[in-house]
Parts: C-alpha cells; sequence; structure tokens
C-alpha cells in the first residue's frame, strides 16, 4: 500500500513536468542585461566635425558615465592592475549620445579629464591613452529563444579612438571572436568618418560608422526599431598627466558595465537597443527654435511642478519674476513674461525633491521681435542643497536664444551630474546692445528637464528584471519537487503509530 502511494505521487510530478512547455525548461545562455541604452533613431543630420553644435544630437540620450553613476557602482569595474583608486567625477566624466539611421551609426562623446594623455606617438592603442574603447556585440545569446536564429561571439564590433587637439582623432578597432585588430585601411574600417576637438578640458569626438561594414565584417543585421544588441562604453584613464604608456598606479580604465568576474566576456555587457525617434520630425531646428514645449523637451523628463521662492521686480503683476515659472497657457500664452529694467534681475524655485538637470528651456515673449537681444548675456542657472548657497551649472551665451517671438530655445546640460532640490537663475545686467532704453531683461518662461535623485539617467534601466525564463521556471520545478517531499514526509508521519 505505501509502495503505491510513493508511486501515485511519482506520477504526479512527472505528469506536472511534462505539461510544462519545452521551452520553460531551457536555460538562457547568459542573463539578461539589467541596464539597456535606448539608442534612438536619427532625426537631425550630422556633420561629422568634432563640435556638436545646433541641434544635431538633441534626438538622442545622453549617458553619462563617471565615477558616481549609479548604473556603474553596482554593474561597472575599474580595471587597474596596480589597484589605484578610482578617477572622481571631479577629474573625469564623459557624455554619450548615440543614435542611428539605415546608413549610419553615429557616437558622440564629450569628455571632460583634468588629466588627458595622448601617447599615440608611441602607442596607438586606447589602453595606452586617454582613450575610449566602444564594445558592441550582436551575440545576443541572452535574447536566444526557441525562434531566434542569433549567430554567435563572431557578432562583435569594437570601435577604438584617442582624441588630439588637432582635430584628427587615432583610430583603430578589433572584430570578431578572436578579436582582430583594425587599424586605419583594413577593410574592417570602410567608411569611418571621425573628428574630434578641443576646449580647455574637454574634448568632443564624433563618428558615423557604417552598418553595411559591420554587417560584412562581423555579421550584424540590418538595423531596425527594436533590434538589440550588446554594449558598454570603456573609457582608459589617468590620475595623473603622463608622456608615455604607463600601466602603474596612475593607470585605471572604466569599464561601464560587465561581468565583474570575467569582464571580456560579451555576453556580460549591458544592452543597446534600436528605437523609434524621441525628436518630432516636424519640430523646427535649434537655429528657428522651437514651437512647443514638447519639441523643445527632445524627449527628456519636464519638470513642471516648481514652487516660486523669491525674484526680482517686474513691471506689473503679468511681468513679475513668478511670472516665469508659469506654465499654465505656454505654448499660447501671449503676455506673460518677466520683464524687468531692475537688477538683478533673478528667480528662485525648487522642486518637490532634488533633480539633476539635463536639459533648460527658455522661452521668448511677445516683443522679442520688435526689440531684440532682450536676454542677458552672461547670465548663470545655478542649483543648490539648501537654497542658500549656489553652484553654477550653466552661464549663458548670446547665441543661446535668437529674436523670434514665442519660441522655445533649448540648452544641453547633459554634462551636469549633481542634483539639485533648489535653482536660480541670474543676471546681473542686460545685454550690452539691448535696444531699450533705459536696458531691459526679459524671457516668458524658464523650463528645466531632468531625472528625479537616485533614480538612473533616462538612457538607462536599473530595476532588476524578472528572472528569466530558464530560471523562473526551474524555481517552479524545485516548488513542485519540494512540494512533493512535503506530501511523502507528510504521508510517512501520518503512517507512524503512536504507541
Amino acid at each position: 500500500m505505501k509502495k503505491a502511494k510513493k508511486l501515485s505521487i511519482i506520477l504526479v510530478i512527472a505528469f506536472i513536468i511534462s505539461a510544462l512547455p519545452m521551452t520553460m525548461l531551457t536555460v538562457s545562455a547568459a542573463d539578461a542585461p539589467q541596464w539597456t541604452y535606448q539608442c534612438a533613431q536619427s532625426v537631425y543630420p550630422v556633420t561629422v566635425d568634432g563640435k556638436a553644435v545646433g541641434n544635431e544630437w538633441d534626438d538622442a540620450v545622453a549617458l553619462v558615465v563617471n565615477n558616481d553613476n549609479p548604473v556603474f557602482q553596482q554593474y561597472g569595474l575599474w580595471q587597474n592592475a596596480a589597484n589605484a583608486d578610482p578617477i572622481p567625477t571631479s577629474d573625469l566624466s564623459v557624455t554619450y549620445k548615440v543614435k542611428w539611421d539605415d546608413q549610419n551609426l553615429y557616437i558622440l562623446e564629450q569628455r571632460f579629464d583634468k588629466n588627458f594623455s595622448d601617447n599615440t606617438d608611441s602607442d596607438i592603442w586606447p589602453w595606452s591613452n586617454s582613450g575610449t574603447l566602444f564594445f558592441l556585440s550582436y551575440d545576443a545569446n541572452d535574447y536566444k529563444d526557441a525562434t531566434d536564429t542569433m549567430i554567435g561571439a563572431d557578432g562583435t564590433y569594437e570601435i577604438f579612438w584617442v582624441d588630439s587637439a588637432s582635430g584628427k582623432p587615432t583610430i583603430s578597432g578589433r572584430y570578431g571572436a578572436g578579436k582582430n585588430q583594425m587599424q586605419v585601411g583594413d577593410p574592417g574600417m570602410d567608411g569611418w568618418v571621425t573628428a574630434c576637438s578641443q576646449d580647455g578640458d574637454t574634448y568632443t569626438f564624433e563618428a558615423s560608422i557604417p552598418w553595411k561594414t559591420m554587417q560584412t565584417t562581423a555579421g550584424f543585421p540590418t538595423p531596425a526599431v527594436g533590434v538589440k544588441m550588446r554594449f558598454t562604453p570603456i573609457i582608459s584613464a589617468y590620475n595623473q598627466k603622463v608622456t608615455a604608456p604607463a600601466f602603474d598606479d596612475t593607470w585605471n580604465q572604466l569599464n561601464f558595465y560587465c561581468n565583474k568576474d570575467t569582464p571580456d566576456d560579451v555576453t556580460g555587457e549591458g544592452g543597446l537597443e534600436l528605437t523609434a525617434a524621441i525628436a518630432n520630425t516636424a519640430a523646427a531646428d535649434a537655429s528657428s527654435g522651437f514651437a512647443t514645449m514638447a519639441d523643445a523637451s527632445g524627449g527628456n523628463n519636464l519638470l513642471l511642478n516648481p514652487t516660486y521662492i523669491d525674484g526680482g521686480a517686474g513691471f506689473s503683476d503679468a511681468e513679475s519674476a513668478p511670472s516665469i515659472l508659469d506654465y499654465s497657457n505656454a505654448d499660447t500664452d501671449s503676455d506673460s513674461k518677466y520683464c524687468s529694467n531692475q537688477m538683478p534681475y533673478y528667480v528662485q524655485w525648487s522642486y518637490d525633491q532634488a533633480y539633476t538637470v539635463n536639459r533648460m528651456l527658455l522661452r521668448t515673449a511677445n516683443d522679442s521681435d520688435a526689440t531684440p537681444r532682450r536676454p542677458a548675456d552672461g547670465w548663470t542657472l545655478s542649483g543648490s542643497t539648501d537654497g542658500k548657497n549656489w553652484n553654477v551649472i550653466y552661464t549663458g551665451k548670446e547665441t543661446d536664444i535668437d529674436n523670434t517671438k514665442f519660441t522655445y530655445y533649448a540648452i544641453d546640460l547633459s554634462g551636469n551630474t549633481t542634483p539639485y532640490q533648489y535653482y536660480q537663475l541670474y543676471a546681473d545686467s542686460p545685454a550690452a546692445d539691448n535696444v531699450d532704453n533705459p536696458p531691459i531683461i526679459q524671457i516668458a518662461d524658464v523650463i528645466l528637464c531632468g531625472t528625479a535623485s537616485g533614480a538612473a539617467p533616462a538612457a538607462v534601466v536599473t530595476a532588476a528584471a524578472a528572472p528569466t525564463t530558464g530560471d523562473s521556471n526551474i524555481m517552479f520545478i524545485f516548488a513542485v519537487m519540494a512540494l512533493a517531499a512535503g506530501i511523502i514526509v507528510i504521508t510517512k508521519r501520518r503512517s507512524i503509530k503512536i504507541k
């Protein structure tokens, strides 16, 4: 009788497992990435000149990489044989923007590096310099399921560069499972267009990389919305300027997302997904501004609930400092603005929590055409954690705003990595060539975009993903087995006679 009960239980377990779809019994070859960069389809054309001017990168998501990035802190790695201390964000912070069209993958890097070292006279490879290793892989085993026909590890393509003050970066790369090295002239680099520039400690790099070259060299797919691949940027850097390659405690390498035990394993890298455009194709370009707040935001998170704290005197209630934060009819309002000849011209406000701002919008008012140059030059946007001590985030330029009325102008602040709850727009004096007498400063609206403190940048997903199919089903099978074991134990216990 006891044998019959046990046999019945075993048959029940076998029946449950056999009822599971075969895909539920398949274990994924690699864990899906917990972070995926959203690579948007290009709307604005790029002139690869190393300057990143106008709106040409407003249609791409900004990824800020430094020691304080929360994704890097969780999934990244400083790679240094000498175990040097991490390079602080105050010395090294790099912003990437990547986008695509049917012909090319476009890359922008804006690198702030206090100890930038160009040693390409003795060694061209990026790890010997203050260089960048841009890893892509269409290996994608983690995306594989029963219907996919993914290629294997041959689908790796690595784009390397080292900026220079000359405007001509040193470029190289690798491809395939064997990490075949590429230099200028190699067919694996056919069609590459690159350029760079230097402004103080900031180096700007632009590139267009043909899909055709990646397809013939490494088997990449035809670009389309929804295509996924592995991706991580690796930044080679020094904690002091060097004049020759030095793999000692002066050198370090920031691997943004990797398997920390085997950092060279492509299946441990982050993700990159080709997405539809995030910018409105009907929006005007930056030289003529934007008609609506949504277009001007470039897909970034608008902060639309500021709390007014203090400001300067305006000509009337409708032209007072609080009006600059009133967005109730922002796209159609023809009267509200902050207009004054009383200096300083300023407004202070706060949000419900700290935000890291990455974009600023300024809207011109009703008579900006008739009385041009009303926005001041040299105004500042500052942030504060306490509403008393202010840190300048951006200093305004004449070219930020044109003289067209009721128009939004967008200013990129993606290099900012510090969250603040309090903000201030401040100007000491009007523009020198303002035609009013006495001179006037006038702005209709100021709007910030950004992410909440502690949240990941728009380009990342940091929430833990659900278990992969194989993982979840293994857990289910173990649960069934545990339940069966419990039944057997209970059955045994019930058969014991109490004496």
